[in-house]
């Protein structure tokens, strides 16, 4: 047996996220992005869907984007890194590529990263562009936010918190740790808009599109950062029934906006440095970081 891993770009617009979703009786699976991945693999291989036991560092939701997705699946025969990527390309749709493909060890794991980056894409404009509707959100009265006011509100995320006041947390939420590690959070320029950036050790679900919620809500005066700090400060007292259902103060951000941009495996995952294709985005699939020996990365 031998383990693959691939890095992938997608427009995600068409797609019901990134996770295979459940057949209704007697109709087709909804299309998602691993579906598609593991039609052209099955194509490509010869082998299974089963068999091939396809992970992906982040389960992106429906309408959102990647540009560095990482993936992992197994063949049973060895496959060659560059034909294998090839025929990936040949076989997936047009708003699926991959940009590198390489073997990897049996025991490493695509979900072990150490650290992911979302960028949260604004267009600005009074009018909507339609030639970028389908990857920047367009918010209510743009003129009228405050960017410096976002800029500070963000820098309030970063550290260690209890962000259960910023993820849709299920009913099973004791299961698995609402804290979590922001290591940064930018606004950056973009032609016409901006650009929010995130970069942290692993996110609750739909956590990136709340922060991004409630700094337009910052930036639209609805809000202050001392009501983002007082939501982190109360996330335990969120993990409640009642609390989840209750309304924050601010509105999830849409989908399109929501893009992930790089995921990164710490040096002891026996992950090298990945070269993206002729031609690619310059997309890693491992960046060595300087640190010690120690566990397996931060679980996504």
């Amino acid at each position: 047996l031998h383990s693959y891993a691939a890095v992938l770009q997608y427009d995600g617009t068409a797609y019901w996220g990134f996770q295979l979703q459940p057949a209704p009786q007697g109709r087709r699976a909804k299309p998602t992005v691993q579906l598609r991945v593991e039609q052209a693999l099955c194509r490509a291989t010869g082998q299974g869907r089963q068999a091939l036991r396809v992970q992906a560092a982040g389960r992106t939701d429906a309408g959102v984007h990647a540009r560095g997705q990482v993936v992992q699946f197994c063949c049973a025969r060895r496959q060659g890194a560059a034909p294998l990527l090839r025929a990936l390309n040949a076989l997936m749709p047009p708003d699926i590529r991959a940009v590198a493909v390489q073997e990897v060890p049996l025991d490493w794991n695509v979900r072990y990263a150490s650290r992911k980056t979302y960028a949260y894409d604004l267009h600005l404009d009074p009018v909507a562009d339609p030639f970028l509707h389908r990857w920047r959100c367009h918010p209510r009265r743009p003129e009228r936010l405050r960017l410096d006011a976002m800029a500070d509100a963000a820098a309030l995320f970063v550290g260690t918190h209890d962000f259960s006041r910023f993820a849709n947390l299920g009913p099973d939420a004791t299961r698995k740790s609402p804290v979590k590690t922001v290591l940064s959070y930018r606004l950056l320029p973009l032609e016409g808009g901006a650009r929010l950036e995130v970069t942290g050790t692993g996110f609750l679900y739909k956590q990136v599109r709340h922060m991004t919620g409630a700094l337009l809500a910052v930036g639209g005066g609805s809000l202050g950062a001392d009501d983002i700090a007082a939501a982190l400060a109360g996330g335990e007292r969120a993990r409640s029934a009642a609390q989840r259902n209750a309304f924050r103060g601010w509105q999830v951000a849409e989908a399109r906006g929501l893009c992930l941009q790089q995921v990164v495996y710490a040096p002891w995952s026996s992950l090298g440095d990945l070269e993206p294709a002729a031609g690619g985005s310059g997309v890693v699939l491992a960046a060595v970081e300087e640190a010690p020996p120690g566990p397996r990365g931060v679980a996504a």
